[in-house]
């Protein structure tokens, strides 16, 4: 009975734990979009900013200015152009790590609904 009593008081542990840790995750996550979105106002105010401007600050403010290049090179530059974008074409034809696509795809559509909730407030 005593082992059963550990048990569930281990489990019991367990699952605080794993609340706590989804919590900060939620937070994080949370803190992220606040900071992206003072990015997103500041590249959307100024609509005569050059689009690999553009491309280049929001790499900078994701902590992905070092695909820069490899964007460039394969000519996906205009973050208006990033909706299509899949995991394929940012692995096989751009050069992206398989683990840093899922980050950029969710930054890219973090992105647009940004976008289209601006528009949609016009």
């Amino acid at each position: 009975n005593n082992k059963k009593d550990k048990d569930d008081d281990d489990d019991d542990e367990e699952e605080e734990e794993q609340e706590e840790q989804e919590e900060q995750e939620e937070q994080d996550e949370q803190d992220a979009t606040d900071e992206h979105q003072e990015l997103y106002r500041k590249v959307m105010n100024d609509m005569d900013m050059q689009q690999n401007v553009v491309c280049e600050l929001l790499l900078e403010g994701w902590g992905l200015r070092r695909h820069f290049n490899k964007l460039d090179d394969s000519g996906w530059t205009q973050p208006n152009d990033w909706h299509q974008l899949t995991q394929f074409i940012l692995v096989y034809e751009i050069g992206f790590e398989m683990d840093e696509t899922t980050t950029f795809l969710k930054y890219i559509n973090e992105y647009t609904n940004y976008k289209q909730a601006l528009q949609n407030q016009e």
